[in-house]
């Protein structure tokens, strides 16, 4: 049987974004693994991209157009759906005004041309759509506040680093390829340790691990920032030239004691300072976040205060230095193409409180909703809000591959491709590469490329301006890097390329912000819990070894969810292994099975996230409804709960 290796790239919700080899034999893909065209990736891949044949053969996909007939889905053509699709979107238009009509897309795919999703709306005359984010909307609120751009370190750039902090990062789940550049460095002496709440088994890649409390981060930023300064370790230079506001950073350290920020980091005071020095004379040190720290509702002020951390020592600016979270994967692509202008109506609503904005009394209401990469019922925070909002809706539109926990409440179910069977462009916002999608198989069954579905719908709603291939519309959109000779064409050809992205972004301090200078913070008001008594646990769901997000396979999600918790937990001490109980919030409550964790927090019940409530995985069924203060940030992580037995 004749075998063929095609060139892709993993367009997943992830830091990676990896260059793809895919063995195909007989028209069939066999294998995945990783593509050498990217040193950063440089061949390898995790094992929910290595396993990704299951996703695309599974008896579970759904290949073919449905409608909703009586509770019970019903399979139709392809000519049906659209129609019906069409349909829905005029009457609803007609009878209420554009705005009834919601866009909704999140992360499912990243690539180039889902940007597209946003021009045929606008093109529309503008719908409603969302704002903020259920991933890193805290966190790039802070980054815009302080820096006045969300930009990362170039991670090859950690070569030159002499210690790395780890904050809330947990790479052997989120960022594989960053394993060997910390090996190697380890070999060469450079210390690496991990602050994080949740113990992980990225503990053993590192020197030293230090479990803070949960959403102890800007507490310990703070000790941190005083022990600094106390050891006379800031760049005053730096903070002279380089910043504004550096006394309101004063008057917040006033305001919070230090034997009060050593407690509430859930560090000892010999921790603390052991942090402190290892940043203060590590020259340069990076700083390296994860998502999870600024998952609470003061989330955008706890990561302005670990960015003041590199601003009050310049290690921000430096070689080997930076305080990096994530940037945007769509920064190299023409987002005017998005047609913004064309949108004469426009009305949002919060991403993080879906359920709940649109729950709320509007004019118009939503009547249809559209859905794209992404399964809000399962992902969003307060699910049952979610739930109750599509139950009232007139037409929920599905394009998915999977009956999702969002299929659940559709109405109408338009059959998506997955990566393989796409031509597409694969930015990061994790490193400064692009790589080409090139299509490795044929659309399974009925399945059509979202661009597909949307060019069709457009050409029977008579608008202009959809029309076009793929490879015209990837160039258009690789225009902001054609001066760095990227286009379609050359991208093809090579697979993966470099864009010209400065590697050190706020080099010489130069900032992007309106004075070009770093902001400090100027007012941090910690979040203060309620009924810490009643609900003595913090609710942390991370990625898992088998799941992106949601997209999990039903067959994995049997039984009862996995919840790993202490033993003697401050909830309810004694639990063992296999036991099964109630996880319980202000909100609602979902069974589980325990695993027993002695290395895991007494306050904390940590799940993999992204089990589907259908199956009783869904965590979101028992989050509460909170998002942080600036960015429209989910704050999962200010959820609690308590343990209640069977």
């Amino acid at each position: 049987m004749t075998s063929e290796t095609i060139q892709t790239a993993c367009p997943r919700d992830c830091y990676e974004g990896c260059e793809i080899h895919a063995t195909v034999e007989g028209g069939k893909l066999v294998k995945m693994g990783g593509g050498p065209g990217n040193p950063y990736t440089d061949s390898i891949i995790c094992q929910r991209v290595r396993k990704y044949d299951e996703r695309v053969y599974s008896p579970e996909r759904i290949t073919h157009p449905m409608k909703k007939v009586n509770g019970e889905w019903q399979r139709i053509s392809w000519d049906e759906a659209l129609d019906l699709a069409v349909q829905a979107i005029r009457s609803s238009m007609n009878r209420y005004g554009p705005l009834s009509i919601l866009s909704y897309q999140s992360a499912g795919s990243m690539s180039a041309m889902k940007i597209l999703h946003h021009r045929f709306f606008n093109l529309l005359g503008g719908v409603t759509t969302t704002w903020g984010s259920i991933c890193g909307g805290a966190s790039t609120a802070a980054r815009v506040a302080c820096t006045g751009a969300t930009v990362i370190q170039d991670p090859m750039d950690l070569k030159h680093s002499r210690g790395v902090i780890l904050w809330g990062r947990n790479p052997i789940h989120t960022s594989i390829h960053l394993l060997p550049v910390l090996s190697d460095l380890r070999k060469q002496g450079v210390p690496v340790v991990l602050i994080d709440p949740i113990y992980s088994d990225s503990v053993k890649f590192v020197d030293r691990y230090f479990q803070i409390r949960p959403n102890g981060d800007g507490f310990l930023a703070l000790a941190m920032i005083r022990i600094l300064m106390e050891k006379r370790l800031i760049n005053r230079a730096f903070i002279r030239n380089h910043t504004d506001d550096f006394d309101k950073l004063e008057m917040i350290l006033r305001e919070y004691p230090q034997e009060l920020c050593i407690e509430k980091s859930g560090l000892t005071a010999q921790e603390v300072e052991e942090l402190a020095v290892l940043y203060g004379t590590a020259d340069p040190c990076a700083i390296l976040m994860g998502f999870g720290v600024q998952r609470y509702v003061d989330g955008n002020e706890v990561v302005e205060l670990i960015h003041a951390l590199g601003a009050v020592t310049g290690h921000i600016s430096k070689r080997g230095g930076g305080v990096s979270h994530s940037t945007d994967e769509w920064r190299f692509f023409d987002t005017s193409l998005e047609a913004r202008e064309h949108a004469i109506h426009t009305r949002k609503v919060s991403k993080s409180l879906l359920g709940i904005d649109l729950l709320r009394e509007v004019n118009p209401p939503v009547k249809v909703a559209f859905i794209q990469l992404a399964n809000p019922v399962a992902q969003t925070p307060n699910s049952p809000s979610v739930i109750r909002a599509f139950e009232q809706m007139d037409c929920v539109i599905l394009v998915d591959s999977y009956l999702t926990d969002t299929a659940t409440y559709a109405h109408l179910f338009l059959p998506t491709t997955t990566f393989v069977e796409e031509e597409d462009v694969m930015g990061s916002y994790g490193h400064p590469y692009l790589t080409y999608m090139r299509p490795v198989i044929p659309p399974v069954g009925e399945s059509k490329t979202d661009f597909e579905i949307m060019q069709l719908l457009a050409e029977r709603l008579g608008l202009k301006g959809m029309e076009g291939s793929v490879q015209e519309w990837i160039d258009r959109l690789l225009k902001p890097v054609h001066a760095d000779g990227i286009n379609q064409k050359t991208l093809s050809e090579k697979g993966t390329l470099r864009t010209s992205e400065k590697p050190i972004p706020f080099e010489n301090g130069q900032f992007h912000t309106d004075t070009g200078r770093f902001k400090f913070l100027r007012k941090y008001d910690a979040y203060r819990y309620e009924q810490e008594s009643v609900y003595p646990m913090f609710f942390m769901t991370v990625a898992g070894p088998k799941a992106h997000n949601s997209q999990l396979l039903e067959k994995y999600q049997d039984g009862f969810p996995e919840a790993f918790i202490h033993p003697e937990n401050l909830a309810y001490p004694g639990l063992k292994t296999g036991d099964v109980v109630d996880l319980v919030s202000r909100v609602g409550s979902m069974r589980v099975k325990v695993t027993t964790d002695h290395r895991q927090r007494r306050d904390i019940v940590l799940l993999y996230r992204g089990g589907w409530l259908k199956k009783g995985w869904g965590p979101n069924a028992i989050t509460e409804p909170l998002m942080s203060r600036q960015g429209g940030g989910a704050a999962y992580y200010s959820t609690r709960l308590t343990i209640h037995p069977i």
